[in-house]
């Protein structure tokens, strides 16, 4: 994983206002913008790993169903009631091909292609609305002594 870009500049000086005693006066800047823009990338991210992560259950799904495993199995089990809820929207819309005992899922792959692009649109749509290509910049002083 990236860590979060450092969005501050800082530039620090010494003066000397007495021989014993030095204060340090800091110039702290924050990027508002930058700091924005790292965090509509974090959502997009997640949007498409959540989105990812259900395409390649569907994908297992439509494996298991193409090499006709056996249901019974705990895996192939847990795999088709995962992805049932995910697929039911689009069962009956097409039938699916079978071949001694092997299916070709046509609702698995509908299914597919329409989250992927409820996932691009989703992204998109959170880059449009909330990214902000200009920066604002936010500068404080901060002065301390040493």
């Amino acid at each position: 994983m990236s860590q979060k870009p450092d969005t501050r500049r800082v530039q620090s000086y010494l003066i000397e206002e007495e021989p014993d005693i030095r204060t340090q006066k800091r110039r702290v800047t924050r990027d508002i913008g930058a700091e924005r823009r790292v965090v509509v990338s974090k959502v997009v991210a997640l949007i498409w790993l959540a989105f990812g992560v259900l395409d390649v259950l569907l994908l297992f799904r439509l494996a298991l169903k193409l090499i006709n495993a056996n249901p019974n199995n705990a895996f192939a089990d847990f795999i088709y009631d995962l992805t049932a809820l995910f697929v039911k929207p689009f069962v009956g819309i097409v039938e699916s091909p079978t071949s001694d005992g092997m299916i070709l899922e046509i609702p698995v792959l509908a299914a597919i292609i329409v989250y992927s692009l409820v996932a691009w649109v989703l992204a998109r749509l959170v880059w449009v609305i909330f990214y902000r290509p200009d920066s604002r910049v936010i500068s404080t002083f901060e002065e301390r002594e040493t």
